[in-house]
């Protein structure tokens, strides 16, 4: 949770820590383990400027589990990919702002900009 949310969100949800340790827990630690190396040995840097289609890329500045410069990585080699980064946000963004699903709407209605 601390690499995942601000602090401010956190001391807020920080009485619901036990609650959601106890529900988001792998039923397996094999299995676990496994997804987990699944998804370090994947690797489809090259292969994102074949995304042809309209894209955006959501990222948060504050990011401790996969940074915020991924995200502008990814975005950087996606042809005209639209980056919306969350400066004082991490990797659960969308838990923290409503700004979320408003931009992710706008981006899909064309109603507003990134």
């Amino acid at each position: 949770a601390e690499k995942t949310y601000s602090s401010k969100h956190l001391k807020q949800a920080e009485f619901l820590y036990d609650l959601f340790g106890n529900i988001t827990k792998p039923k397996s630690l094999e299995r676990f383990i496994i997804e987990a190396s699944s998804c370090l040995g994947q690797d489809t840097y090259d292969y994102l400027d074949k995304i042809l289609c309209p894209t955006l890329v959501v990222g948060g500045e504050q990011d401790m589990i996969v940074t915020g410069e991924a995200s502008v990585e990814m975005a950087e080699r996606i042809p005209d990919c639209k980056l919306k980064m969350y400066k004082e946000l991490g990797h659960g963004l969308y838990e923290e702002t409503s700004e979320y699903v408003r931009d992710v709407i706008g981006f899909f209605t064309g109603e507003t900009a990134p």
